[in-house]
């Protein structure tokens, strides 16, 4: 067996067993950090078409929500990972133990098929994220003749392209309202500072 064969590294006995998962860890991590930091990279994007559709800058809310997310999902996952292994039947504890092979099946499921189907889902949902860099610079650029003049001049191709990325109607969204410089949404009713300072 591959774990029983030793080799002598620095005078030291490594079954090899051991640097293939070394190897693997490594490994994993650059097919990790692509996919694993897409929702990191593109919040400036998301960022830019919330304002696109409220008129508001919410960069801070917008990655407590993707913390919060990602924290959620990884501790149910790690909860459900333990409930599937227990419905394959798989014994814990100490000293030895010798697994049924229904539980190994288990395992196989649990960090092979399932890890590979939600990255296929993952994958399939990047290829169709719409936007593109020249897209990403309109945008920018509407949003600051909006907050110039009070109105984005956008050809119609151009407002399609803004209604599919954002899902709104044009006329529906913060930058195809003409004259309104400032968000569309209800303005906060707490007192600002300025007005803080004054009532002091």
């Amino acid at each position: 067996k591959l774990a029983a064969v030793n080799t002598s590294l620095l005078g030291f006995k490594v079954d090899w067993v051991y640097i293939l998962l070394l190897v693997a860890t490594v490994l994993y991590n650059f097919g990790y950090s692509g996919i694993g930091f897409v929702t990191t990279n593109i919040q400036p994007d998301v960022t830019d078409v919330d304002e696109l559709i409220t008129g508001r800058r919410r960069e801070g809310v917008i990655a407590t929500f993707s913390s919060l997310l990602k924290k959620t999902i990884s501790g149910l996952m790690s909860g459900f990972t333990g409930f599937v292994l227990k419905i394959f039947g798989l014994v814990t504890g100490e000293g030895t133990i010798t697994q049924a092979p229904r539980a190994k099946r288990g395992i196989n499921f649990t960090h092979i098929v399932l890890p590979v189907f939600f990255l296929a889902l993952s994958y399939i949902s990047v290829y169709s994220y719409k936007m593109t860099k020249k897209q990403h610079e309109m945008i920018r650029a509407a949003i600051a003749e909006k907050h110039k003049t009070g109105k984005a001049t956008l050809t119609d191709d151009e407002k399609r392209q803004l209604e599919e990325i954002a899902g709104h109607k044009f006329e529906d969204m913060w930058i195809g309202q003409d004259g309104l410089v400032k968000a569309a949404v209800s303005e906060s009713t707490e007192p600002s500072m300025a007005e803080q300072e004054s009532n002091t």
